[in-house]
């Protein structure tokens, strides 16, 4: 797996699986856990863009899956974020999880933008 080429923040669906991407400035190192990894903390990495972006495509991984980032920082603390791009949320077993869904995407130059990123919310 390498950087993904796909634009869109969040997790964006594709033909055969699913775009992750975070933008996560002071990350050492991303990973993404979900249904789709039995929950792995460590066997989805995400690859840095050298820009504070940093995305992985998943094959295999599908629309409907719970999953979160792992972030670990510069101090090697893993830790387990929810994606402040979600399209959608869910609650299972009282711990609320991020959800693949199909929805518009979320540009990427709308990182930190919170005006204009509100413009595109229904």
């Amino acid at each position: 797996m390498a950087i993904s080429r796909r634009p869109f923040m969040g997790a964006t669906p594709f033909a055969g699986g699913v775009t992750f991407r975070l933008w996560a400035p002071f990350a050492s190192h991303v990973f993404v856990a979900g249904e789709f990894n039995a929950w792995s903390t460590n066997s989805t990495p995400l690859f840095s863009e050298s820009n504070g972006y940093w995305s992985v495509d998943v094959p295999g991984a599908v629309v409907g899956q719970q999953y979160k980032y792992v972030i670990v920082d510069q101090n090697q603390r893993s830790l387990w974020r929810n994606d402040p791009y979600a399209r959608s949320m869910t609650q299972r077993g009282g711990t609320l999880n991020s959800l693949a869904a199909v929805k518009e995407p979320v540009p990427r130059g709308l990182v930190g933008s919170k005006t204009k990123l509100h413009n595109l919310l229904p």
